[in-house]
């Protein structure tokens, strides 16, 4: 189905979209202790993203210990639709009990060889994710990287 804004998605992705946050609403948070769940949030990797060009989304997860906000980046490039890079880690944030988020999306171009990331886009179904975490999540995981950002394209 084209948008207004020329771009595509379908009633596959949407229907795939609302499943996912509505899950994401009824996170059941007594599954684990809060120091489990912060221990668990400190050893997932902020960021795994492949190499070449991928949809992406950044997942925001709540520390319970703290409140503190801690977020992830995940990049499929086989993934058609945003969803798909979303799917694996709120899959896990739901069976661990972690409330979450997915706060939005876009593209990461990713030149493992010549050590290169550049972010950038949107997604239709989850929005603009904010770039400049994402890019700073980037720059810990990848500190030998060049990574550039930006809003504009799809």
């Amino acid at each position: 189905m084209a948008s207004s804004t020329g771009y595509t998605t379908s009633s596959e992705d949407r229907s795939r979209v609302e499943a996912l946050n509505k899950a994401s609403r009824i996170v059941d948070s007594t599954k684990n202790d809060p120091q489990t769940i912060s221990s668990i949030l400190r050893q997932l990797k902020s960021v795994e993203i492949e190499s070449g060009t991928q949809k992406y989304v950044l997942i925001q997860a709540i520390d319970p210990s703290s409140d503190a906000e801690v977020y992830f980046v995940r990049g499929n490039s086989s993934a058609r639709y945003h969803v798909e890079a979303a799917q694996a880690l709120v899959d896990f944030f739901l069976e661990k009990g972690i409330n979450h988020k997915v706060t939005g999306g876009g593209r990461i171009s990713y030149n493992a060889s010549e050590k290169v990331i550049k972010i950038y886009g949107y997604s239709y179904s989850f929005g603009r994710a904010d770039h400049s975490i994402t890019s700073e999540l980037c720059n810990k995981a990848f500190p030998q990287h060049i990574i550039s950002w930006s809003n504009e394209g799809y």
